[in-house]
């Protein structure tokens, strides 16, 4: 067996323990968000930094959801495409992207922790104009605790694993958000 296949195979491995374990939470809460929504058509999901495909699964209901995940590894994007008969696309979310159809959910999850504060507004500013009129934005990001105690110690530590370099505060990222939407909801 080639080395690099063994090194994927074992990032592979460590990414899916991972996000097993620390995303269940974070999981949940989006399923719970995604039951409140009241449709007659299938909703309009763009996943606006998508990994591998990481929330995919949640919307592979045809009946309920219109998928369209967005990344720049275009590794990451075959990934998701050979696992999820859903459509992905490979695209710089900092960069001005526009696309001809609206959405009712953009979705960024665990993306804004790897981006500046320049890159944020620019994903924010194109997240808002893909959605529709009564389209909304869900944000789910790590978040920096404001004090260090026992409490928030794993937080902590799972926060020095990330490869992410901007991680904020709740008040930093929310006020980030504030820019381009109005909060509804914790």
């Amino acid at each position: 067996m080639p080395a690099s296949f063994f090194r994927l195979m074992n990032w592979s491995f460590s990414y899916n323990l991972f996000h097993r374990i620390v995303s269940r939470e974070k999981e949940s809460r989006l399923r719970l968000e995604l039951q409140r929504e009241r449709q007659s058509a299938p909703l309009k999901v763009i996943d606006i930094g998508c990994g591998p495909g990481t929330n995919a699964g949640l919307f592979l209901d045809k009946t309920r959801f219109d998928y369209l995940g967005l990344d720049i590894n275009q590794n990451y994007i075959r990934r998701a495409a050979s696992k999820y008969r859903l459509a992905f696309e490979c695209a710089d979310i900092t960069r001005a992207w526009k696309l001809d159809r609206r959405f009712d959910i953009a979705l960024i999850n665990s993306v804004l922790h790897h981006l500046s504060d320049a890159e944020v507004a620019a994903v924010l500013s194109a997240a808002a104009d893909c959605l529709s009129t009564a389209g909304r934005c869900l944000v789910m990001d790590m978040i920096c605790p404001d004090v260090k105690t026992l409490f928030n110690a794993h937080r902590r530590l799972l926060i020095r694993l990330d490869r992410g370099e901007y991680c904020r505060s709740a008040a930093q990222l929310e006020s980030l958000l504030q820019n381009k939407f109005r909060r509804v909801r914790a």
